[in-house]
């Protein structure tokens, strides 16, 4: 409708005036399905490079093709452009258009998106920052306009990228918008007035001829900096999720180390009281075993004895990790010969290895250094990798080594057991978890030792890991500082 009137009144025909006034119609229209056809997720905030590119390409550039061939072709039909002008004159009018979307489409939608606006106190300083900025270029110009050459008066107007880009990194696409409008209007008055070549002085060149190359650089600075604000304007965003996200996960954490405070006391009060009665059933079960002569009462009694004796173990088990895992355990620690300990070990859980037929092979590296740590826990850590051993081994060997390696002793038991899935070696030394296949579900236990061993070996500066491959067998290995 406005520019149906404005042509309208300086004496273009109806029909031209309607031509034009249908062509800027259609631009917005146009423009308006493209984006919201093409561009996913598209906020009027410009919130991310893909919302900025979508509005350059289909806004700015797509649409005004429209607008400028109705323009255009309307003057020609009327009369007012020639054949031989009329690629110049759609040329000058598609650039003009697209520079006027530029400019005015993000001002206008990022402040329509951003109302209501939050105006606190730190914002405003950088408002008034950016604003001096402004207000002490535009002074320079005016004093350089009557003090100083052309060149370097035009060489003045560069100087505007500084706060643009300020206002597009600290505002977002709302600041790259205002203050490219902003400058938009300063350099369109100047180069009426024959000032801002920005390139190569041209103020011998017709007025259409600046206007076209105004046109240009100021549509190349609308779209850099509408890219640049909201690159940053995304990147902020993601910084307030990252630190939301953070927020959420501390409280989560600080919810979970007071579930597992609570659990921890479960555990000590449970074990405590399951270990009481326990204690007896194995103490008057043995003692009837002894007295009994009867084979059938024996059987019965020795199954009481192993159940109440697993019980127990994993009774013990669950005050072991839970003082582990809160650091009350206490070590005796002491100068250790790992050797010795590998070897009375073994020699303890030969008969159980002998039982299943495995053979059960030492490979010690001679005059191994000393070690400082609690020799019976770290007994336990050789005992729970063998005993895993011989339970998953149905057939073949199992070697124990150790050697020292730098400033470590490397201790490792490999098997020709049943292997782990590499999916579940990540979880092994987790609380609990036993790996689903139908062979391990065979076998006792719940899940604890290789954690208690875990947290053993890490009570003693040392580090534990697994190799395995399905079917083939595993290798656990552990290390141990040597004695300085």
């Amino acid at each position: 409708i406005g520019a149906f009137f404005a042509n309208f009144t300086i004496g273009a025909s109806p029909i031209i005036a309607l031509g034009i006034g249908v062509g800027n119609a259609l631009e917005p229209l146009i423009g308006a399905y493209l984006i919201r056809r093409f561009v996913k997720d598209f906020s009027i905030q410009i919130k991310n490079l893909h919302n900025a590119l979508g509005l350059i390409f289909f806004g700015a550039v797509l649409s005004t093709l429209v607008s400028a061939t109705v323009g255009v072709t309307t003057l020609l039909s009327g009369g007012t452009v020639s054949l031989s002008t009329y690629f110049n004159t759609w040329q000058t009018w598609w650039i003009g258009d697209m520079l006027g979307d530029l400019t005015f489409a993000p001002l206008i939608l990022t402040w329509v998106g951003s109302y209501p606006f939050n105006l606190d106190r730190k914002k405003f300083y950088q408002i008034l920052q950016i604003s001096l900025l402004f207000f002490a270029i535009i002074s320079l110009l005016s004093y350089a306009r009557q003090n100083l050459s052309d060149n370097t008066v035009s060489s003045i107007f560069y100087l505007f990228f500084i706060p643009m880009t300020l206002a597009s990194i600290r505002f977002g696409t709302i600041g790259a918008s205002t203050s490219v409008a902003f400058v938009s209007l300063l350099v369109i008055l100047a180069t009426f007035r024959g000032l801002g070549s920005f390139i190569f002085p041209l103020s011998t060149l017709p007025l259409s001829d600046r206007l076209f190359i105004l046109q240009i650089f100021m549509a190349s600075v609308s779209s850099s900096m509408l890219i640049l604000s909201s690159e940053t304007t995304e990147r902020g965003i993601r910084i307030e999720n990252i630190s939301e996200l953070n927020k959420k996960l501390n409280a989560n954490i600080i919810d979970l180390k007071k579930l597992d405070i609570l659990k921890d006391d479960f555990i000590n009060v449970a074990s405590h009281e399951l270990k009481t009665p326990l204690i007896a059933i194995i103490g008057y079960a043995d003692l009837l075993l002894q007295k009994t002569s009867s084979k059938k009462t024996k059987e019965k009694l020795e199954i009481i004895l192993e159940a109440a004796r697993s019980q127990q173990k994993l009774v013990d088990d669950l005050l072991k990790i839970s003082r582990l895992e809160s650091g009350t355990m206490e070590f005796e620690t002491r100068e250790i010969q790992m050797a010795d300990l590998i070897k009375k070990t073994t020699k303890l859980m030969l008969p159980k290895a002998i039982k299943k037929k495995i053979k059960l092979t030492e490979e010690i590296e001679e005059n191994l250094p000393l070690v400082i740590g609690d020799e019976s826990r770290l007994g336990e850590v050789v005992r729970n990798l063998l005993d895993n051993a011989i339970k998953f081994t149905e057939k073949g060997k199992i070697t124990v080594r150790a050697r020292k390696e730098n400033k470590n002793i490397i201790v490792e038991v490999e098997d020709t057991g049943i292997g782990i899935d590499e999916e579940d070696i990540p979880k092994l030394f987790t609380k609990f978890f036993q790996a689903d296949t139908s062979a391990s579900r065979g076998y006792e236990g719940v899940g604890l030792g290789l954690s208690i061993s875990s947290l053993i070996v890490e009570a003693h500066n040392g580090k534990i890991w697994v190799e395995s491959k399905k079917g083939v067998g595993s290798k656990f290995i552990f290390t141990l500082p040597v004695k300085d």
